[in-house]
């Protein structure tokens, strides 16, 4: 059983995050259970920890003193036997609804 709306309600308040339970007197039960549902997911630990580390804070100049592209990927020669298995899995993972993060595409 996930936790209870208390130990939520503690869990927010201990991580100044008080507020999202502001308008919960207006929720209807089903609005309740799809909030509580959501703040189970919150790890607020990481969250105070990343908001400390990257926004409360200045990082460290050295974190982004340089950006440098992405290794090129040459294109597929499709006569490969190599190729062939990956882009089926490829496909496979893009009808299953799994994508990548970032996508490119050749030009010209």
């Amino acid at each position: 059983m996930g936790m209870s709306e208390m130990q939520l309600r503690e869990a927010a308040s201990k991580h100044g995050q008080d507020h999202v339970f502001r308008f919960w007197d207006e929720l209807d039960s089903d609005g309740r259970a799809q909030l509580l549902a959501d703040l189970a997911q919150v790890d607020f630990a990481l969250m105070d920890r990343l908001a400390d580390e990257w926004i409360k804070s200045t990082p460290a100049p050295s974190a982004f003193s340089r950006i440098d592209p992405v290794p090129v990927i040459p294109v597929v020669d499709p006569a490969r036997p190599d190729a062939q298995a990956a882009l089926a899995a490829g496909e496979a993972a893009l009808r299953a609804g799994r994508s990548p993060s970032i996508t490119a595409s050749r030009t010209g």
